[in-house]
C-alpha cells in the first residue's frame, strides 16, 4: 500500500470522526470514501495507521543567499505542499520549511524552481540602456511584485483545491474533500509543532514583513508573476497531498 493511499484514507477517517467539525453529510461522505478505498485495496484502519510513519519536522537551512522577495516565493511553495516557513534574521537571512519530510523536499525543489523562473523573467523583461540606479530599482521592484503575485496565485490554487473537485483533481488526482481534510490535518500538526518550539524557546515569533513601495518594475513584475508555472513537484507532475 502506498503512502499516498494511506494518507487519503487517514484524511477521510479524520473528517468522519466525531468532533472534526464536518457536517453530518460531509462526515458520512468521508466515511463512505474511506471505506471504499479500504475495500478496494484490501486494507484495514490498522494498516493505515502503521503506514503513516512521517511526522512533522524542520528541514535544513537553505545554503543560498536569501533576499527579501524570496520570503514570498518560499510561502508560495509552502502553500502548495502544506509547509510553513521559518526565516533566520540577520544580514545573511536563511530559510527552512516545516512539514512532513516528503512535503519539505517537494517544497524546497519548488521554491528553487520558482526563484529560477523569476530571475529568468526579470532578465527577459529588462529594457536596454538603463542607467545603474534605474536598473537597480527596476530589479528590486520587479522581483518583489513578481514574487507577491506568485504567492497570491499559489494561495488561490490551495483554496480552490479544497473547494473545487475539478481543480483538486487537476493538481492532486484527489477530490476537494480529500484535499481539504488532509490540509486541515497537516496544518494542525504543524501548528502544534510550532507551539512547542515557542514554548521551549527554540523559536521566537517573527515580525510581519513589510512590502517595499511600488516602483518602475512593479507593473512588469505583476504581469510576469502570472507567467510563473506552479504545477510542478518532484516528479514534475501533480502536487502531492500525502507522503510517498
Amino acid at each position: 500500500m502506498s503512502g499516498r493511499i494511506a494518507a487519503k484514507i487517514k484524511a477521510m477517517l479524520a473528517k468522519a470522526a466525531e468532533g472534526s467539525g464536518a457536517t453530518e453529510g460531509e462526515a458520512d461522505s468521508a466515511l463512505a470514501m474511506a471505506t471504499a478505498l479500504m475495500m478496494k485495496y484490501g486494507i484495514s484502519q490498522k494498516d493505515v495507521a502503521d503506514a503513516d510513519k512521517e511526522t512533522v519536522q524542520r528541514g535544513d537551512w537553505s545554503n543560498q543567499a536569501f533576499l527579501k522577495w524570496h520570503h514570498y516565493t518560499a510561502e508560495a511553495a509552502g502553500f502548495l505542499y502544506t509547509c510553513k516557513v521559518i526565516v533566520l534574521p540577520g544580514k545573511k537571512k536563511a530559510v527552512q520549511f516545516v512539514g512532513l519530510p516528503s512535503n519539505i523536499e517537494a517544497t524546497e525543489i519548488t521554491f528553487d524552481w520558482i526563484n529560477a523562473q523569476v530571475e529568468r523573467l526579470y532578465k527577459e523583461s529588462l529594457p536596454k540602456g538603463l542607467d545603474r540606479e534605474t536598473r537597480a530599482e527596476l530589479r528590486k521592484t520587479f522581483k518583489m511584485a513578481c514574487a507577491i503575485r506568485v504567492r497570491s496565485r499559489a494561495w488561490e490554487i490551495v483554496k480552490s483545491m479544497a473547494n473545487n473537485d475539478a481543480v483538486a483533481l487537476e493538481y492532486t488526482g484527489s477530490t476537494a474533500l480529500v484535499v481539504k481534510s488532509h490540509q486541515e490535518q497537516q496544518l494542525g500538526d504543524i501548528q502544534n509543532f510550532f507551539d512547542k518550539l515557542f514554548d521551549t524557546g527554540d523559536l521566537r515569533k517573527g515580525r510581519i514583513l513589510r512590502v517595499d513601495k511600488a516602483g518602475i518594475g512593479t507593473s512588469l513584475g505583476l504581469k510576469a508573476g502570472d507567467q510563473v508555472r506552479l504545477n510542478q513537484g518532484i516528479h514534475q507532475s501533480r502536487l502531492k497531498i500525502g507522503s510517498n
